[in-house]
């Protein structure tokens, strides 16, 4: 077992349930009704967040949400009153934060788009980041001494981790994992949102054949994925995100994804923006 809190000064942990469904094929009508009452929006949302526990810099004490909370939210506010808490209130901080979860999010998901021999149910992500005490001037924004989180997207403070996947199963007829992909997806989709909403870093993103690439500008380390990384190959078997595509050009590698199906039967092309 790994602990990836042991060496953060103030984590803070936010478990997510992946996926539209959270039972196996032959399980029984009890079993199905009994996991579809446990979120009554997974199946549009593609995810639940199950409990979270995330630090406050300011008051210098931890926030708990558990699953009672998690089960409150809904289409309407899972973006404001669980991703956006979850990386905190101040807006350049939680910019950066979702800046730094998002090449974990894509290389997860590159793994799945790439295998169609296991399927998960009910598994989890646990996103962990650490707030540190003392100067952090570069987040803070000032001059001034305070206390607040340090957001530099290091592999030291910023964590996903694949968990409670006991209940997968192999499978031989080809298809990718379509239930966890759709809910991966909208994560990260909401992830990118945070990422971009409130960006006041003016950096200038470039494109190459690594899966991220880092920029430094005005004193902001920000990591940010690749165009490729992003146009992430989805299986054409796997829902639209959103209502429809986007108009516009859609230029910059932080303002759009393009999922493309793996078919060669068929071109289409689906894009959106955050």
């Amino acid at each position: 077992m790994e602990d990836i809190l042991k060496d953060m000064e103030h984590p803070s942990a936010c478990d997510i349930k992946v996926g539209r469904i959270s039972y196996l094929p032959g399980d029984s009508e009890e079993k199905i009704s009994t996991e579809k009452a446990k979120y009554v929006w997974r199946e549009k949302l593609g995810f639940f967040i199950t409990g979270m526990n995330v630090y406050d810099p300011e008051s210098k004490s931890n926030a708990f949400y558990d699953i009672s909370y998690g089960r409150s939210l809904e289409p309407s506010n899972i973006f404001e009153k669980g991703i956006c808490v979850f990386l905190g209130r101040d807006p350049r901080r939680r910019s950066l934060l979702a800046h730094a979860f998002l090449p974990h999010l894509s290389q997860l998901a590159a793994w799945f788009e790439s295998q169609t021999q296991y399927h998960f149910c009910a598994s989890s992500f646990l996103l962990a980041y650490d707030c540190l005490s003392g100067d952090d001037d570069a987040v803070a924004g000032s001059s001034s001494t305070s206390t607040s989180c340090s957001h530099t997207p290091s592999s030291t403070r910023v964590h996903v981790r694949l968990i409670d996947f006991a209940r997968w199963r192999r499978v031989d007829d080809g298809q990718h994992d379509t239930n966890f992909l759709y809910g991966l997806y909208r994560l990260i989709h909401f992830m990118r949102k945070a990422a971009f909403r409130e960006q006041t870093v003016n950096s200038s993103h470039t494109v190459s054949d690594s899966s991220t690439t880092t920029t430094t500008t005005a004193g902001f380390t920000t990591a940010s994925c690749s165009l490729q990384s992003f146009q992430v190959q989805a299986p054409s078997c796997v829902p639209r995100l959103l209502d429809g595509p986007s108009t516009g050009n859609g230029s910059g590698v932080g303002c759009r994804a393009s999922f493309r199906p793996h078919s060669s039967a068929s071109s289409e092309s689906v894009t959106f923006q955050v």
